[in-house]
């Protein structure tokens, strides 16, 4: 079931043994051993891309909350009861994981030596109530009313552009002189829609030109840094920039916050103690 699971969630017999530390070869017979015991197909295999198949979803999903027991049984009638340790998987937007998360994991597993800390950078929402993932830290604000969520702080954004690029156009003095300017906006690429500027109401009207878009803020503070336009940014994001003077901060007075960074997990999975140590680190990083 384990070697199923990590294939369903790779969606590569590679990568599954990489993480299971063994040979793609194992992990083959492995999967092709449990169906042909269950006498049904839980892949569908090419050359280049691994799918489940209909019953393989209603299996994995069945599989991954009987593993989610096993483990949280073998928790409660072992050391682990008290001492943070064991596998921790955590999903996190790859900007968040690379500013916030990532610097700081030194200090994270200084303390909690036997936590084995598997950090997924994705913007792909997951199913944590029915998945194989500990937590996850999201952006906005929680859609889903079984987990339980704990909100960081409010997600504070910053309208930017290069000092070159302000210096050639001029410098906005009000919401509605965008309109003149080359805009570069950030694309959800999980839901495809443009992420909508974060501007008062009585500014929403304004008229903020598409010059650049893209689905990833990286390359949206990329492109302002090299003089292509402003751009729209968690503050988050852009805060090494701007103290280092590559970006400087256009309309701060008209430029709000909008939703909140929350971390999210099942419920019932809290009185784990490598969880609950997880939880406590993370909360000081965003205040």
């Amino acid at each position: 079931m384990a070697t199923f699971v990590r294939v369903a969630e790779t969606r590569n017999f590679t990568k599954a043994a990489r993480q299971l530390r063994t040979t793609s070869s194992a992990v083959s017979k492995s999967v092709a051993r449990l169906e042909q015991r269950l006498g049904v197909k839980l892949l569908d295999r090419t050359t280049r891309r691994v799918s489940l198949t209909q019953e393989g979803t209603l299996y994995y999903q069945r599989c991954v909350r009987i593993l989610t027991e096993v483990s949280d049984a073998e928790a409660e009638v072992s050391q682990s009861l008290t001492k943070p340790r064991g596998r921790l998987r955590v999903t996190v937007p790859p900007i968040i994981g690379l500013r916030v998360l990532v610097p700081q994991l030194r200090r994270f597993r200084e303390r909690h030596p036997e936590v084995q800390l598997e950090l997924e950078l994705d913007d792909q929402l997951v199913d944590l109530a029915g998945g194989s993932y500990d937590c996850a830290l999201r952006m906005g604000e929680p859609s889903d009313s079984r987990l339980k969520a704990r909100r960081l702080a409010p997600v504070r954004y910053v309208l930017c552009a290069s000092p070159d690029y302000l210096r050639k156009r001029g410098t906005p003095r009000a919401p509605a002189q965008l309109a003149e300017h080359d805009c570069i906006h950030f694309r959800f690429p999980s839901t495809g829609r443009l992420e909508p500027w974060a501007l008062p109401v009585e500014d929403s009207a304004v008229h903020v030109p598409r010059t650049l878009v893209f689905n990833h803020p990286e390359a949206v503070q990329l492109a302002a840094m090299e003089g292509m336009g402003i751009a729209h940014l968690p503050e988050l994001v852009v805060a090494p920039a701007l103290a280092s003077g590559q970006l400087v901060a256009v309309l701060r007075e008209h430029v709000g916050e909008r939703g909140a960074y929350w971390l999210l997990w099942p419920p019932g999975r809290e009185r784990l103690p490598k969880l609950r140590a997880f939880i406590d680190f993370v909360g000081p990083l965003f205040r």
